[in-house]
């Protein structure tokens, strides 16, 4: 974290021009977008709890088709 005081007698544009130069040159800004974007990782319980759910909509889905509610040859998005 950058930290910058503002001189004795130093107008504000000049201060701030100032640290945000500090701020640039610590490459802060560089890493907070690199990390923007990524998701952490899921821990095992909830790997766990997407697993039986995704079982559990691949079940619902073949007892549709059993039933006739859903056409065998029902294509997927992905």
């Amino acid at each position: 974290m950058v930290i910058s005081k503002r001189k004795k007698g130093e107008n504000f544009e000049s201060f701030f021009r100032r640290h945000n130069k500090r701020v640039l040159r610590s490459g802060m800004p560089k890493k907070v977008r690199a990390l923007q974007h990524l998701l952490p990782k899921a821990n095992k319980l909830l790997r766990k709890k997407m697993a039986l759910f995704g079982r559990k909509l691949s079940s619902d889905r073949e007892y549709q088709i059993k039933i006739g509610k859903l056409k065998e040859d029902v294509s997927r998005r992905w």
